[in-house]
Formats: structure tokens, sequence, C-alpha cells
């Protein structure tokens, strides 16, 4: 019964006929890393550890995996990679095949300009991140898709940290493929410098909603920073009654210069019981126990937490006379050990 189970629990692909791939490999890399390329792409070589899941050739397979590497070597920077070859060659009796792709990677495009457009209403921060931008995506380095993007995302998260609650950064690039050569335009909308509007709470139900409030501890009319919105979260989600905390900001509709917060919780269970088994070892004494715990969250209302515990247990002295005990007396015993623990937030 139990190698039964064990064989229908490791289940491996169905060959339907088709050979299973021996060896795999890409030849003409050069320039991308070897490793994150092969992780694009189905093919795949079957482990030479004994009972290993096979790994099967879908013919049509191949020539996916053959646009999915040029498509690689084009957010990469090489628009004019191509798989030149792939030989598929049977081995062990027809039952296996090598797989073999051959790469020719072509020239590589560079970055001819950078432009970026609408930052000079954010003032002296401006400077800085037109500064980082020609930094990491200087005139003449290979084109990266994937650093593009990157550098798109940092601009218009260091907007809104500095208080642009909708900062929005678009991008283009064009790409001239007979020079070779790559222009990049990020266009920026910094939009109004914001503020912080009115807090709504939602979600709650048995938890007072001031009490959230209060502990979010964000002020009306302050400067927006999504760090003071990540700081309420954490303390509200740290008082220990909320399954999950989400705080996020909209537009307020009478006043586009305010972002109204939006504070999201979903209750967690009130009450919490742990029963467990537990052992303790020193040098002179060692002891089983059962240790049993009781939380009720929001105890009497008000976010308290009270905890009770209790562990009954036996005792057993390893060297009684060691300690003090007296001679001939009893070398184990009962233990008890409770504890009540009462918590009031902020006190």
């Amino acid at each position: 019964m139990w190698l039964s189970l064990l064989v229908g629990g490791c289940a491996t692909e169905k060959a339907n006929g088709r050979p299973w791939i021996h060896a795999f490999k890409i030849d003409g890399v050069k320039h991308v890393k070897k490793k994150d390329l092969e992780s694009k792409i189905a093919l795949e070589s079957t482990s030479w550890i004994p009972l290993s899941q096979k790994h099967y050739l879908d013919p049509f397979e191949v020539d996916v995996d053959k646009k999915r590497i040029e498509a690689y070597y084009a957010a990469h920077g090489y628009f004019f990679a191509k798989v030149t070859s792939a030989e598929v060659k049977p081995v062990k009796g027809g039952k296996a095949v090598d797989v073999r792709l051959v790469v020719d990677e072509g020239p590589a495009t560079k970055i001819a300009e950078l432009d970026v457009d609408g930052l000079d209403p954010v003032g002296p921060e401006a400077q800085k991140l037109h500064r980082k931008l020609k930094l990491t995506l200087p005139r003449g380095a290979i084109f990266d898709h994937a650093k593009y993007l990157e550098q798109k995302g940092i601009v218009e998260t260091r907007l809104k940290n500095i208080g642009f609650a909708w900062a929005d950064v678009k991008g283009e690039v064009d790409v001239d493929r007979d020079a070779k050569a790559a222009d990049i335009h990020y266009n920026v909308d910094p939009g109004p410098m914001a503020r912080i509007g009115h807090v709504y709470i939602r979600g709650f139900d048995v938890i007072d909603p001031r009490l959230i409030l209060e502990h979010a501890d964000i002020k009306e009319g302050k400067k927006f920073d999504p760090a003071v919105l990540e700081e309420a979260r954490g303390r509200i989600y740290n008082l220990g009654v909320f399954s999950s905390v989400k705080v996020e900001y909209e537009h307020d509709p009478d006043d586009p210069d305010a972002a109204d917060v939006i504070i999201t919780v979903h209750e967690g269970k009130f009450h919490e019981l742990r029963l467990g088994p537990g052992f303790d070892f020193e040098s002179t004494r060692y002891d089983a126990h059962l240790a049993a715990q009781y939380i009720k969250y929001n105890f009497l209302g008000g976010l308290r937490t009270l905890k009770l515990r209790l562990e009954p247990g036996w005792v057993f002295l390893v060297n009684p006379e060691s300690i003090g005990a007296p001679t001939g007396g009893p070398s184990n015993g009962p233990s008890l050990k409770a504890e009540a623990t009462f918590t009031q937030p902020d006190f």
C-alpha cells in the first residue's frame, strides 16, 4: 500500500510516443546571462539523477523557444539576434534526443539620446533625478528594456515620496535599426503637490473605528508622504486584532490637491487557544509538561489583550542532594506554572 501511494505521488508527464530530452544546449551565447536565458524557455534536459522526471520533446516547442530566445535578446538590446540552427539528434535507440540551438547575437543597439520632459515643476529635486537617469542610462550603453522600465518606476516613486501623490511617468523608445541606436524619452507629469485630506476607516465590525484612527496617527493637512501611510499601517497591524491592514489614498473630489486616506482592515479572531507538550532540560533537573495558552484580543474593548498560560508537569531531579533536597526525599514530583498577562495599549 505504502509503495503504491509513493509511486502515485511521483507521477510524471506521459511520453505519448514522444522521445525524452537527453541533453539540451544553446551555443553562441556571449553577451547575455545564459542561465537566465535558459530559464525563460521551455526546452530542458532531463536530469542525470536516477528516477528523475523526464522532459519530453514537443516538436512545436522548438519553434516557440526560438522566438522566445530572439525576444529575450531584443529586450537586452540585441535586436538582430537570430537562432540560426536547431538540431534534434536521436540517441539511445531513438527513445531520446539531443537538442542544440545555435544563436547569432548580431550587433548591440546602444543608447544615443536620453530626453526627460516635465521635471521643471519639481524644483531642486529635478536636477538630481535627471543626473541619476543620465548616469544609469548613459549614452553609448547597450539598451536594456528592463533597466529602462526600472528607471521609469524609480522616478515615479521618488516623486511620490517627496509629495507628488499622483506623479505619472510615461516613456517611449525609438529604435533606429540601421544606426543600431535607441533614443529614450521620458515624459513626466508630477501633478500637484499633495497634502493629506480626510481619513476613512473601512472593514471594521467589532473594533471601534475611532481607536483605529487614533493609532493611525495621520494628521489631516500635513504634506503627503507615503512613509507616513506605511508607518500607520504597521502600527494598526501590530495591535494584533487584524488579519490584514491596507492603507491607500485617492483624490478628494472636492479638493484636487488633497489625498484622502482609506484604511481598510479585516478583523482577525478574537479568541486564540494553543495546546501542546513541552520538555525542559537543565544540569540538575528536567521536566515534561503540557502547555495551554488562551488569548483574548480586544478584552473588554479598547484593544486590550488578556493572555492566560497554564503549564502542569512532572519534574525529575538529577541529583537531589546537590541542590539541597533532603536526603531520602522524593526525586520527582508534580509542578505547576501559571501566568496571566494583561496589556493596555499606549499605557
